[in-house]
Formats: C-alpha cells, structure tokens, sequence
C-alpha cells in the first residue's frame, strides 16, 4: 500500500482532494444529526457541528452547536480544532512529498496521534453523545400567516422535535481520516529488506568463482609514455679553443749570435 501512493501521482492527487472535501463536507457542512419536528406544523432540526437549525413554514432559528446543554456541545468544539489540525498536517506531508522531500517521523507520528483524537472524539459524539429532542420557538415569517391553520394564530410555531437521527457529517470526517492517514503512511520511506538466506539452496550447490588477481603493469610514467618525453639533462656548453701559449726563448750567452733555443 505504501509503493502503491508512493509510485502514482493520480492515486496520490486523487486522495488529497478527496481527504480534503470529506473533511470540510463533515466538519462545517454536512449534518450529523436530524429530527423531524412533533407538533402540527412540520419542523427540521439539522445538528452540524457549527450551528443546530431548526426550520418551519420557510423560517429557521439557529444558534452554535457548543450552546446546546449537552455532552455532543461539549465535545463539537474540541472535534473542529483536532479536525482542523490533523488537515493542516496532511496537508503539510502532502506539500513535502510533492516537492520530493522526505517527511519526518515526528511529522507522521503526529498526523496519526490527530487522527486517533479525530476518530475518537467523532465516535463518541455519533454513538455517546447524541443530543436530544429540543424543543423549539420559531416566528412566522409575514407571508406564511395566512397558510396556517385556524387554530393557530399566533406569530410564531412552538413544538419539540423527535429523536434525533444519525446523519452522515459523521462517517464523511471518518472517510476523511482514512484518507489523510492513507497519505501519511504513504510518506513514510520503503524499508530495505534483504532476501533471506535459506539453507540447501540451488545457489548452495553452484561452483563459486573465485576472484583472480590481474597482475598489474608498469605505472605510466616518462618511461612509458611516448607522448611524455623523460627530462632531459642541461645541455654542455660549447668552448672555443684556444691557442696555446708561446713558450719563451732565451738565447745562450755561451754561444753568442746563435738563434735561441728552447730551454728544457
């Protein structure tokens, strides 16, 4: 499951958008709760987790859901800030994973410590604390006086509404949650898991091939490269020679007039 939003854009696009219309469907438009009004005149009581508006002879009183007197107005506030915050968070992961960033465990394991308080809080205002009938004062809008009936002449419709019924505000913010955890675990990195080793194996039996070890040439170097000449020595310098030196010529005093011979 994690390859499968890890690997494909659309599957991963289509769960964003569908995580984030569920979760605003659920939390601020969808109702979780209906009832049917009980006197002469038909009435309906629509509990969302914003207002409870209860509707007759095309006029509505409303009032915010958290002023109903009962564990579900205690609990709606509460469920909106944790269904709020657990969007933000996928959101975030969902931004992270299409930029191509990896996502921080703290990050996942904060998406899912929302999604358990969200899936909490909606189970226990759908199944625990579902409110109870109310009862209702409406005033009649001008044009609809004269459809009511004679008994009835008064400006306004009083009555009480049956039970409460379960809506579906309820199961949209949990698809919305399975939805937004579905894109956390998907964020998450592929383990890297090794094939384990199993005893008598084909590859067991198979020779294995031991690694030879090529003999290594001679470094290149100048002695081997025919386009890297070795240094060469500094050149002897050429001298030109000279001639040499004229022995002197002493003449004899013995032998007067005779040419000079050399000395030895």
């Amino acid at each position: 499951m994690r390859s499968l939003i890890r690997a494909n854009g659309l599957v991963f696009i289509g769960t964003t958008l569908a995580m984030i219309a569920t979760l605003i469907a659920g939390l601020f438009i969808t109702c979780w709760f209906t009832a049917p009004g009980a006197a002469i005149v038909e009435s309906e009581a629509a509990f969302r987790l914003t207002t409870i508006e209860v509707c007759a002879l095309s006029s509505c009183v409303s009032t915010p859901s958290w002023n109903l007197p009962d564990a579900f107005g205690v609990l709606v506030v509460p469920l909106i800030v944790a269904g709020v915050a657990f969007g933000a968070v996928v959101l975030r992961i969902a931004h992270a994973r299409i930029q191509d960033h990896e996502v921080g465990r703290l990050l996942r394991a904060l998406a899912y410590a929302l999604a358990v308080a969200v899936v909490g809080l909606a189970l226990a205002c759908m199944f625990f604390a579902a409110p109870a009938a109310m009862s209702y004062d409406i005033s009649v809008a001008p044009n609809m006086r004269s459809f009511l009936p004679r008994a009835i002449l008064a400006d306004h419709v009083s009555g009480v509404t049956q039970a409460p019924s379960l809506g579906a505000g309820g199961f949209l913010v949990l698809v919305a949650v399975f939805a937004g955890t579905f894109l956390a675990y998907g964020s998450s990195p592929e383990p890297y898991v090794a094939a384990p080793h199993v005893p008598g194996d084909a590859d067991d039996d198979a020779p294995r091939r031991r690694f030879r070890e090529e003999p290594m040439g001679p470094q290149r170097g100048p002695e081997t490269d025919p386009f890297r000449a070795p240094p060469a020595p500094r050149p002897i310098g050429l001298v030109r020679p000279q001639a040499p030196l004229a022995t002197p010529r002493i003449e004899d005093p013995a032998r007067p007039g005779e040419p000079p011979r050399l000395l030895r």
